[in-house]
């Protein structure tokens, strides 16, 4: 796991980039909850989750270059599986690894039409290459990213909610959840967090062979 002052560079270092290449973006994960709530990075952290439009996935190659971190599109190659509850398990198909240690940021990938949004994953299944979208209608995106920049360190970012984060995190039990769980549930807006309820029944799932 890699110290604050590490991850706080590297959110900046990508995040000046992805503003000046007008990519559109959210921090997810612990820290994006963390940034939400305005606390403070108080724990170690190995990744640093960011949902971007797939539509941009080839403009990230040039925000890695003459870095410390090495950029994958595995989209096409995945090696991820679908597990029994119809999630895929294994690494981010589009992410960049640090040269120098095994912090890494791993890229959700999102599109959007007028009506609804679609989260992407892709995965092998029999030795074909396959996508999973889930689709919920467009409304609900508010409930779970802040459209609303804040302003961190000096850089405007965008987030999933605190209140996303919190209950992905209910849902998990290991050490580093229950530490998140107990920071981020002293400044919660139940009307976020009863928006986000009844997600699963909205959202349909396809998958696709490529």
């Amino acid at each position: 796991m890699s110290d604050t002052k590490f991850v706080n560079e590297t959110i900046l270092m990508i995040c000046k980039q992805l503003n000046e290449l007008s990519i559109n973006y959210y921090i997810a994960g612990a820290i994006g909850g963390y940034i939400d709530a305005g606390i403070s990075l108080e724990r170690k952290h190995d990744d640093l989750d960011i949902l971007i439009e797939e539509k941009d996935v080839e403009k990230l190659k040039s925000v890695f270059e003459n870095t410390d971190f090495d950029f994958y599109d595995n989209r096409f190659i995945s090696e991820k599986v679908l597990n029994e509850y119809g999630y895929t398990d294994g690494d981010h198909e589009v992410c960049a690894w640090h040269k120098f240690s095994d912090f890494h940021i791993g890229f959700f990938l999102v599109s959007f039409d007028e009506d609804s949004y679609t989260i992407s994953e892709y995965f092998k299944d029999n030795n074909k290459q396959k996508k999973l979208d889930r689709t919920l209608p467009i409304e609900y995106f508010k409930y779970q990213y802040n459209e609303v920049p804040i302003n961190y360190l000096g850089v405007n970012v965008k987030v999933a909610r605190k209140e996303l984060i919190y209950k992905n995190k209910k849902a998990m039990g290991r050490e580093k959840d229950l530490f998140d769980i107990e920071r981020l549930e002293r400044c919660l807006d139940y009307q976020i967090l009863d928006g986000l309820k009844g997600l699963s029944k909205k959202r349909e799932s396809k998958i696709i062979e490529l």
